[in-house]
Parts: C-alpha cells; structure tokens; sequence
C-alpha cells in the first residue's frame, strides 16, 4: 500500500460511556480496498465495534473536502478497566502484508483528554473595555463557562449560547438542540488577563487568557514614553471655536424668527459654583430669547446645606424675569423634578439641561438659526463633549451622525442638548420616574415616534461635566449604573410594544449599550447568491460553514458558474448539487462583471430575500442569517450588511458610516459591500438590480438607490462572517 487509505477525523471519549473511545474517518475513494482497522492498546488487539454511514448528511458533513466522500466510518472502542496502566493506543489500517498505523496516541495523553471538557476557542477579539472570545464546549451534561481574576475570584461575565450543526455531527450521543455553541464576553481591567473555566460533571478544562497590546495600543505607549506630540481634541478645539467677531455679529443681528426656548434644569443638592457656571452659560447667550426653568427638588430641610440655593438664585439672577425657580417640598425623582419644570414652561421649545454642565455662548443661536432655515423642523440634536472638574479641559466628544434610528437602538446617542417643538412634547407626554436614570433615552423614543422632522447640528454645543482623570459622570454614581442600564434597556421595549414590532431588547455589550433580537413568527426562504470561478476549494468551505453552523435553515444556494477554466470544477458542481438539495448551479454567460452575475443569479433564485455572498467569505456566528433578516423583515429596511472578520484578527465592517462607533453598534450607514449583503427580492427587483457599469462601486450605487425609496440601509456587528 502506498499511502495511508483512511483518513481519521476524529477521535475522542464517548460521553455518555464510561471508558469508551469513538472515532470518525473515511476511506480515500469511498472502498476500504482490502483494508482492516484494528486497534491495539499496547501489543493487545482490542475489539472494535464499527459500522458505516452512507447517507446524504455524511456527503455534506465532509464536502468541504476536495472529494466526494459518500461513506464514513464510526468505530467505538470499550477500553479496559486498567487501560491507564499501558502506553499507548493505536488505530492501525491492516492490508496484509503491510501495516499502517493511523493513529497512536499516549495513555498520557487519553488520560488527559478523559478528563477534560472537550472545547475550541475559535476566535479571540479584542473590542472597547473587554474581549470576546466564540467557540464551542461540548460534554455529558451541560457545560459551565466562568471566568476567574489572577486571585481566583470569579469575574462577572455574559455568555451566550447557540446550537452548532457541526459540532452535533460530531456528537451523536447528546440531544439534538445541544447548545455547544458559545460567545463569552468579558468587561473592564479583568478582560485583560484572566482565567476561562469549562465544566461538566467531573471534567474541567482551563484556558489562560492574556491580551496582547495591539498596534494602536503600542503606538500610544510608544508616543507617551518618547514625548511624540499627537494631534488631539485641545487643537481641534481651539482651532473651532466661534470668534469674538461672531458672537458680536450673532448678537447684534436679530434672527426674522425669534422662538422662545424653555430651559428646564432639574437642581438637587448642586454645588453652588457648578450651578453658577452653567446659569452663566445661558445669560451670555448670544440668543436672547428664552427662559430658565429651575426646579429644585433639594427639599425645603437641605436646601441650606448645599448654601440655600434659593438665596443664591434670587440674589444673582433675580432681576432677570427669565429666570424662574421652583423650590419642591421634597425629592421626587429626576423625572418627576423635570416635569415640574416643564409645567412652567412657556416656551415654544424645550430644552433640558443638567444642573452641572455648560452652554457654549453660540448654542441656542444655532438651533433658532435651524429653525429659521426650516420650520418644519419638530426636534434638534447637537453634538457635544466633556469638562473636567475644574472647568479647564474638554475632552472626549462625541461627533454624531445625521437621525440613526438604528444607532438610536443601540445607545441613547442623542442624549444631551435635545430642543423639542412644544407640539411634539404634548404628543409625548410628560417623562416617566419608572425610567429614572434613562428617563431620556425612554422620553427621546416617544418624542421619534412622533416626529416628522428630526434636525442634526453637527457643531459642539454642549460641554457635559465629567471627573477627566476616572470618567464618571458628576452627576451620577457608578453604583447605579447598572439599574440606569436596565431601566434603558425598558424603554427600549416598550419602543417596540407601542410600535407593535416583535423584538426583544437585550443589555448590550458595554455599559449603555443594548442588542435588540428580532422574533419574527414567518422564516422566509433567503436565496444566497454566490458567484464562482475555478475557487472550488473556497465555494466549499463557504457553503459549509452555512450549512454546518447557521440555525436558521430555511434557505437555498444558487452557485453563479463565471467561465471556470478548471476540469475539476464543473465535477464539484455537480458533487455539491447531489450531496445537497439546497445546492444549484446556473452557468453564466457574458461578460465577466459581478453586477451582472448577482444580476443572473436573482433571475434563478425563489427566495423572498436574497444574499449577496462571495465565495471566500465563511458564515461564524451561528445567528447571522437570522440576524440579518431580522433587519430585512422590517419593512422600513432595504440592505443589511454585516461585520467580517480577517485572519490577522481584524475586523472590517461592510458598512460605510458617518463615523461613530463602527464596530460596535448595529446603525444605519451609507451603504454596505455586496462582499455580504442582504436584501428583500422585491427592493432588488424595485431598483433594477445591480448596475453594471458601476463596477467596484457597485455597492454604493446599490445602496444609494434603495435609500432613493427611502428604505434604510442598516450595518449590524452581530451577523459575523469569515474571509
């Protein structure tokens, strides 16, 4: 014999029998050609009980192969009781007169495995203040993941869990819904050094996690030691600030439209110099027209502790009419202590403020400006940074993009700086204490659901008071923030009952985040359209890792052959289409140009919603086509794309933004790139399709198009794919 003849896949302990070792391999050419396997525990032949598999799932479990493997063979072994007092175990594929072993394995070794929890770590992604690690744990019960410091301490984590197809294949002892699958997410100082356990019963299996600096990290280290001078927000700034002339010319040119704005800035217990900066922010207004609502909710008995803010409010400000003070008899809540400001408001806009922070002098001029420029406009929000303590550094801004329903979703982006129509507010409704601490972000989801016009400024105009060294709001506790983050992820719920969209929303990855999870009842066919040229080895793996790993099942492959050259090709088609009934081959014929192909291979698909997939990308989490049409199903959505990771570990997403958090949160974004895009057929068919004389920008034109319907075109980070 030559060459081995059996090619072993996998060997392992069975899970449910004690002291029993299974195996799964396959003949070269599907014929066992006069071969025998046995299996030896040092010189002793031990009985192997074995049978063989011949039925359509084995041709797709191994058609990632560069073969058409029709057979597979199971073998279990019953080791004996003193197995661990050997050396070692062989698999050995006997065709007298010649002997080649398959497999030799240490008792060292087995006894090592017998008594660890079978597992991969597949990926390992670095992201904002944690990691992400994805991969699969499998044992006799189920198994638990938890995550200890370098002290042993156990560190809070989130773990999510998901059936693999693959790894059931492999397991055919264990239920059919076991969910092997897992995506472990670790937060803070702990996520860069830590210790992963994985137990079942009496197994345990240990991994030790150390983060490595990348290379943004390293240049940061490299520029602080070596005193390398970097452009940063302090030059920005400075460079953007309004000139005096211009706060001059805003002042003295009256504006043909004059709205009041209702300043509402709930007090408790403010120091008093913060206090006196921000009142001082509004009175040096370039805008003259408006009025400050303080409501004061300290309560008559503290009012004096913090300096009788009521003394001070009337000795400094009390000659001007516009502002007016509220002392409450008692604390009701931030919500509840800003709709008592609200019930003085007279304005036509309203604005809420916190009791800390500052206004530059050019702020509420740029909305009355707005609003000049269009009336129609019913809500504004700006952009905005951070001050330190000491009101010397501003740091941290947050530029904001164009109304990102999506983005919206994910985090309360808008947060700070919202003027109201007064019309809107009233549709609205007053804010609700059940949400205090995320009263906003819940009053902000009313206040979109009613709105016809939504206005961005894109122009700092809010300084919100931080601690600059720890990053914590003055204004708010760290101990609170989980019950703020739980109170935002109600709103975000009850957004989706009043619209009757069934979603359910999820805690995020990092603090202030939210997931939202679709729960269509329908499962519409996608057809997932991938062009193809002479790449058989990168088609296969393609197809099967959709196959192996996605849990939404109802979906079709239409394979677009582009003017293969390759003999073998056309004999892999044909494999694929035999192997698997969700496989179909069209043959294209015309010029070589992608628009074109996806083009064709719309013309032969059945599915209400299609996937543009090339052929080196690999499906990774398990709920990507689910994750994806989620969005799809929307019916305010046309295009979904999606995050790709690379072999180096990078991740690029297929989406093109107005930059705010790419990676991180699902958003409405420009467009997407046909490398993994997901459509509805009737938009692509409403659009024309893709337009060929575009070529590599095909995407964008795509996408543009779809947005011309006024459909959204939405970029998620949950639906994760390999190239």
């Amino acid at each position: 014999m030559a060459d081995y003849n059996f090619t072993l896949e996998k060997l392992r302990f069975h899970l449910q029998k004690e002291d029993t070792l299974v195996f799964y391999g396959w003949y070269r050419g599907n014929e066992s050609d006069g071969c025998t396997l046995r299996v030896y525990l040092d010189r002793d032949e031990l009985r192997l009980n074995q049978h063989v598999n011949s039925d359509i799932k084995v041709r797709q479990k191994y058609m990632h192969y560069m073969a058409d493997i029709r057979e597979e063979v199971f073998g279990e072994i019953k080791l004996p009781h003193d197995w661990r007092q050997f050396r070692r175990f062989r698999i050995v594929c006997d065709r007298r007169p010649e002997r080649k072993i398959i497999s030799s394995v240490s008792t060292a070794k087995l006894k090592q495995m017998y008594g660890e929890v079978d597992y991969d770590l597949e990926v390992e992604q670095a992201v904002e203040d944690g990691v992400v690690i994805s991969g699969w744990a499998m044992g006799s019960e189920p198994v638990q993941i938890f995550v200890t410091d370098k002290k042993g301490e156990v560190v809070p984590t989130r773990v999510e869990r998901f059936y693999r197809k693959d790894i059931a294949d492999i397991y055919e002892e264990v239920k059919e819904n076991y969910k092997a699958g897992f995506k472990l997410i670790v937060h803070g100082r702990e996520s860069n050094k830590f210790t992963l356990s994985l137990q079942s019963g009496q197994k345990e299996s240990r991994y030790d996690y150390h983060r490595k600096l990348s290379g943004a990290a390293l240049k940061r280290v490299f520029n602080g030691l070596s005193h390398q001078p970097q452009q940063n927000y302090h030059h920005w700034r400075k460079r953007h600030l309004v000139s005096t002339q211009e706060l001059e010319r805003q002042r003295r040119e009256p504006l043909a439209y004059a709205p009041l704005f209702s300043i509402v800035i709930p007090l408790y217990r403010t120091p008093q110099h913060y206090l006196k900066e921000m009142l001082d922010s509004v009175v040096a207004q370039t805008y003259t027209n408006w009025e400050l609502c303080l409501a004061d909710g300290s309560g008559r008995n503290n009012s004096g502790s913090i300096g009788n803010m009521r003394s001070f409010v009337e000795h400094r400000y009390g000659l001007d009419k516009r502002v007016r003070y509220i002392l409450l008899d008692r604390n009701k809540g931030i919500a509840e202590n800003i709709n008592t400001g609200l019930l003085m408001a007279r304005g036509d806009y309203i604005i809420f403020a916190e009791h800390d922070d500052i206004l530059p002098p050019e702020a509420l001029y740029e909305c009355a400006a707005a609003l000049n420029a269009d009336k129609s406009i019913d809500m504004i929000y700006t952009d905005e940074d951070k001050v330190d303590l000491k009101s010397q550094k501003y740091f941290e801004p947050r530029f904001k993009p164009e109304f990102n329903l999506d983005l919206l979703h994910s985090t309360n982006y808008i947060r700070h700086f919202c003027v109201i129509k007064k019309t809107l507010w009233e549709k609205a409704g007053w804010l609700h204490p059940e949400y205090d601490g995320a009263q906003d972000y819940d009053f902000i989801f009313r206040c979109v659901e009613y709105a016809r016009h939504i206005h961005h400024i894109p122009k700092v105009l809010y300084h919100w008071r931080c601690d600059s060294a720890k990053t914590i709001e003055t204004a708010f506790s760290r101990k609170n923030r989980l019950s703020v983050w739980e109170a935002g992820k109600r709103a975000l719920q009850e957004h989706y009952a009043r619209l009757d969209i069934p979603a359910k929303a999820e805690l995020g990855t990092f603090y202030g985040t939210y997931r939202t999870v679709y729960r269509w009842k329908e499962e519409p066919l996608i057809s997932i359209l991938i062009p193809n040229q002479n790449q058989t080895e990168a088609l296969l793996k393609c197809v099967q890792s959709v196959l192996d790993k996605s849990v939404y099942r109802n979906f079709e492959f239409i394979i677009i052959e582009n003017s293969s050259t390759e003999e073998e090709t056309i004999a892999v088609y044909k494999a694929m289409e035999e192997a698997c009934d969700k496989v179909r081959v069209v043959y294209y014929e015309g010029e070589p140009d992608f628009s074109k192909l996806y083009n064709f291979g719309a013309s032969h698909a059945a599915g209400e919603y299609l996937l543009l997939l090339e052929n080196h990308a690999e499906l990774f989490s398990p709920d990507a086509l689910w994750e994806m049409l989620g969005y799809c199903m929307r019916g305010d959505v046309g295009a979904v794309g999606t995050q790709l990771c690379y072999p180096d570990n990078t991740i690029r997403h297929t989406g093109t933004v107005l930059a705010y958090a790419v990676h991180t949160y699902p958003q409405n974004c420009l467009a997407v790139n046909t490398s993994c895009l997901m459509t509805p057929r009737k938009i692509f068919e409403d659009v024309g399709g893709l337009t060929g004389e575009m070529q590599a920008a095909n995407h964008i034109d795509y996408c543009q198009k779809v947005r011309a319907l006024g459909k959204l075109v939405v970029y998620t980070p949950y639906a994760e794919f390999y190239r």
